[in-house]
């Protein structure tokens, strides 16, 4: 599988966000980058892409919104699912280059 993951520096260098939370959000601005919508999953299937336990999506959920890098609009009836929106950053804008990580103005490559 090839690709790469974008975090904007000030969340992945920032000591006020787990390393869960971290993970999470990376996986939430990849979807919401990839598809242009706010990302529309269970958090069961969060947690199984991510490897990790439903309850720990749960907890990084509730501190991302804590922290208002993300907003959660809530399914409206029983059996649909919440939609995710990852809040913009400021200097999102990064320049790609090879293979290796690549930090450009706000924002750094994980590849």
């Amino acid at each position: 599988m090839g690709g790469f993951i974008r975090y904007p520096c000030d969340v992945f260098y920032s000591d006020k966000i787990s390393p869960t939370e971290k993970l999470v959000y990376g996986y939430l601005i990849n979807e919401q980058n990839m598809t242009g919508r706010p990302v529309q999953k269970s958090v069961r299937e969060i947690a199984e892409k991510l490897h990790i336990s439903k309850s720990a999506v749960d907890r990084a959920l509730n501190g991302l919104v804590k922290t208002e890098l993300v907003e959660v609009q809530s399914g409206q009836m029983s059996g649909h699912t919440s939609k995710y929106f990852v809040r913009p950053q400021s200097g999102t804008e990064v320049s790609h280059t090879g293979t290796e990580a690549s930090r450009t103005g706000d924002s750094l490559y994980i590849i």
